[in-house]
C-alpha cells in the first residue's frame, strides 16, 4: 500500500517538477502517453546513463481498457507502478481500476479499466 501511495504522489511531484516538460510531450491521451513511455525513458536516460529504466509495452486497447506489459530489472516495484498509473489516470481526468497479472512472457501485466472522471 505504501509503494502504491508513493507512486501516486511521485507522479504529481514529477509532473510539477523537472520532468514536467518531458511528460507534457509524451502524450495528449492516456493511450498515446503509455505508447510513448519507453521513448520518454530513453530521453531521460541520455541524462542519466547509469539508470536502469523500466519498459512498458501496450498489449491491448479497447473502449475503456488498456493492457500493458511492464518489465524492469528491479523486482518488486509493481505496486509503485500501479500508483503511477493511478496518477496518470488522474492527469487525464479519468478514473479506473488497475489489476495486476502475468503476461505470457513473464512480465507484469497491468489491466487498466477506465472511464471519465465525472462519475
Amino acid at each position: 500500500a505504501l509503494l502504491e501511495e508513493f507512486g501516486r504522489h511521485w507522479f504529481g511531484f514529477a509532473e510539477r517538477g523537472p520532468y514536467g516538460s518531458i511528460m507534457r510531450f509524451t502524450g495528449r491521451t492516456l493511450v498515446e502517453f503509455v505508447d510513448n513511455l519507453d521513448r520518454m525513458h530513453q530521453s531521460i536516460q541520455t541524462s542519466m546513463p547509469e539508470a536502469r529504466m523500466p519498459s512498458f509495452r501496450v498489449a491491448e486497447t479497447g473502449p475503456g481498457l488498456l493492457v500493458i506489459d511492464y518489465g524492469s530489472a528491479r523486482k518488486g516495484l509493481a505496486p509503485l507502478v500501479v500508483g503511477l498509473f493511478q496518477g496518470l489516470l488522474a492527469r487525464f481526468g479519468l478514473t479506473g481500476t488497475i489489476t495486476l497479472g502475468v503476461a505470457p512472457d513473464g512480465r507484469v501485466r497491468l489491466h487498466v479499466a477506465y472511464g471519465s472522471g465525472g462519475g
